[in-house]
Parts: structure tokens; C-alpha cells; sequence
């Protein structure tokens, strides 16, 4: 039976979107465009990474390579939301639990990444 309270489900890049914060200058996005193998990695992430970062918050953002001017990578940037030793260790049963089973998914275009940003900052 159809409801006029259903909503239309989510594209995978708006579900992106919601979970994580793509950079300001729109790079993140044109970077997934050009990967799209990476979509579904990260929102297989999403939520075992609210299960080790409940606080935390989520940014994507693309790296260029200082040595090599050509390659970008795309990073997921985890603000934990907690002290950095307890964060160490958050991260450590992350990698143990999804990431090192998951890792060779990432192409080489992609790393996770502990950093303390401020959410109010220009991203």
C-alpha cells in the first residue's frame, strides 16, 4: 500500500552526502565521479564506523600527492570525538574489525585518516 508520507529512497551519492562532509570546492565529488567503485566502500563504512566513532564526525576530501603532482587520493578524514589515545584505539579495532578485510577494495585512490577538524572550519 502507498502512503503519501513515503519518501523516495536516497541515491547512493545523497546518502554520501548525509553521512559524510564533502569539501567545499566540490573535488571530493568530481573525484568520486571519476571512481565510482568507491560509493559503495564508503557507505559499507558508514556504519561500522559510527560503531567505533559514535561522536565523530566524517569529511571527504581529496590529497594530492606532494611528490607526484598527477595523483590524488581520495581521503576520509575521521574526526573521532574523543582523546587522541582513546581515538588510537578506536581506530586500531576499526582496522581489525572492517578495514584490513576491506582495503583492497580502495583502488589505491583511498585512505582513512584520524584528524581533528573543526566542523565549523572551511572544509
Amino acid at each position: 500500500m502507498s502512503s503519501a508520507y513515503q519518501t523516495a529512497a536516497l541515491t547512493d551519492r545523497e546518502q554520501l552526502a548525509h553521512w559524510y562532509t564533502l569539501d567545499v570546492a566540490g573535488a571530493a565529488a568530481a573525484f568520486l565521479d571519476a571512481h565510482p567503485g568507491l560509493t559503495p566502500l564508503l557507505l559499507e563504512a558508514y556504519p561500522v564506523l559510527v560503531q567505533h566513532f559514535p561522536r565523530g564526525d566524517l569529511f571527504l576530501r581529496v590529497s594530492r600527492d606532494p611528490e607526484d603532482p598527477t595523483w590524488y587520493e581520495l581521503v576520509a578524514a575521521i574526526n573521532p570525538g574523543c582523546e587522541p589515545a582513546e581515538a588510537l584505539r578506536r581506530w586500531d579495532r576499526f582496522k581489525q574489525d572492517w578495514w584490513l578485510a576491506n582495503m583492497d577494495r580502495d583502488q589505491g585512490l583511498f585512505f582513512f585518516h584520524i584528524d581533528y577538524i573543526d566542523a565549523a572550519d572551511e572544509f
